[in-house]
């Protein structure tokens, strides 16, 4: 599947869900771990920095509040 295609079928769920573990990655776009890897660098997806990385979200999704 095109680069473009997966990032269209990803990025409608992502508005809705807003977080994806890896597995339903790999899952939705029924490829290999280091495959999925990739297109998360290259969507520029971010992970989080507790769960060991294990949730992926868009930059254009994520909502950071301040604790101040």
């Amino acid at each position: 599947m095109p680069l473009d295609n997966m990032f269209e079928l990803v990025h409608k769920d992502w508005k809705k869900k807003r977080i994806f573990v890896l597995e339903e990655l790999l899952e939705k776009l029924n490829c290999s771990v280091i495959t999925v890897r990739r297109r998360l660098k290259k969507w520029d997806a971010m992970s989080s920095y507790n769960k060991n990385g294990r949730y992926y979200t868009l930059s254009d999704i994520a909502k950071f509040v301040s604790s101040l």
